[in-house]
């Protein structure tokens, strides 16, 4: 938890965080970091640093994906977009992702980043309308993920409000 959250500070990283389920149910405190990350005004967390303990506060507020077998513990479950996945089936054909390929898609990463820089600001101000059927928290999950849908127009607006009612509507069923 130490290192992640000064790592958070100092990079601003995207987390990719895998096998979560060997190692985040019985760490209270890395849960609790991961938990203080949601909302970007609350995004930090206070810890004592240097040989006086003074109190210094970290941001905690960033991108995180979480890969588990099983559940995320409920205060993170209610802090996220869930997606769960499945085996593929017999019948089912797929294309192989190659770690050792994964250069191939720098070309969408980079057009991705120029997008996202190009309209920061209008994401930004952005106030997209969010399914009255989302809870609060699910509707502040959802909200920028609305808003890229909004901004992209075409059919997005209303995929996007399809999946979040689909994912997140009723999360409990």
């Amino acid at each position: 938890a130490a290192v992640l959250f000064r790592v958070v500070e100092k990079f601003s990283p995207t987390l990719l965080i895998d096998e979560a389920d060997s190692f985040l149910t019985d760490n209270d405190e890395l849960r609790g970091v991961l938990n203080s990350g949601h909302n970007r005004l609350a995004a930090y967390v206070i810890r004592c640093v240097g040989d006086d303990h003074e109190p210094q506060k970290f941001c905690t507020w960033g991108p995180k994906a979480i890969a588990l077998i099983g559940k995320l513990p409920a205060t993170l479950a209610d802090r996220s977009v869930s997606i769960r996945l499945r085996r593929k089936l017999p019948g089912e054909v797929t294309e192989q992702m190659r770690l050792d390929r994964a250069r191939e898609l720098e070309p969408l990463a980079s057009s991705a980043a120029r997008w996202a820089g190009d309209n920061l600001s209008r994401l930004a101000a952005a106030d997209p309308d969010v399914p009255a059927e989302l809870h609060d928290r699910a509707a502040d999950n959802w909200r920028p993920l609305l808003a890229i849908a909004d901004l992209a127009g075409g059919a997005w607006p209303g995929r996007a409000r399809a999946v979040a009612l689909a994912l997140s509507a009723e999360a409990d069923d």
